[in-house]
């Protein structure tokens, strides 16, 4: 009412829910003038088809075509959200998971790309009903990491024993061997997300060296 008493033209964009339904509507008001004046129009307009498409470009953008997980450009954003909760020092307890894939170059050489890309997609999908709570990224050709918060957090030791235990088998059969370390956040000596990242990233390098030469 402030706004248009001021005489603009006021607005915004709302869900409404009903049941199991949902649409996105857009609410405009103005007031009115000369003989209208001190009436208030109200519009409402259904931009429920307008709303979902940007939804849906907004998250191709942040999409893995490969994998469907979240990509590099989606795990740069959270970083520097993440990092703007650590200056402030309100972030929430969290570990990274670093993870790689062990010998897709050697997969791509001897049987083709397109072998290479099952192997990165059986290895995203290893990850994905592992850690089935937190958001898994590809950050490189054959390199995911996954930020746990809540109930992933506080399973993480079990978690990582699972998909450690899991990797063993594969390693025996045949199947997607992947390499795994991490970290958790450290509120009085990390600085930025990137500080827990490089330990987890040590981590996971050491594994790799291991399952090499295991």
């Amino acid at each position: 009412m402030k706004k248009l008493d001021e005489g603009e033209l006021f607005g915004f964009d709302y869900r409404y829910e009903k049941g199991d339904v949902l649409r996105f509507y857009r609410l405009k008001t103005i007031i009115g003038t000369d003989e209208n004046e001190g009436t208030v129009f109200i519009g409402v307009k259904d931009i429920d088809t307008q709303k979902r498409r940007e939804i849906e470009m907004k998250e191709a953008l942040f999409k893995d075509s490969l994998t469907g997980v979240k990509n590099k450009s989606a795990y740069s954003n959270t970083e520097k959200k993440m990092n703007a909760l650590i200056k402030e020092k309100i972030c929430e307890d969290f570990s990274v998971f670093v993870f790689d894939l062990n010998d897709l170059k050697k997969i791509n050489d001897n049987f083709g790309h397109d072998e290479g890309d099952k192997y990165i997609r059986s290895g995203s999908s290893l990850i994905c009903k592992t850690f089935k709570h937190s958001p898994v990224f590809r950050i490189g050709g054959d390199e995911f990491a996954c930020i746990l918060k809540d109930s992933d957090y506080e399973n993480r030791v079990q978690l990582k024993k699972q998909i450690r235990e899991q990797i063993e088998y594969n390693k025996q059969h045949g199947c997607v061997v992947i390499a795994v370390g991490s970290a958790d956040y450290l509120p009085n000596e990390d600085n930025c997300l990137l500080d827990v990242f490089k330990r987890a990233d040590k981590e996971m390098y050491e594994d790799k060296n291991r399952l090499k030469n295991s």
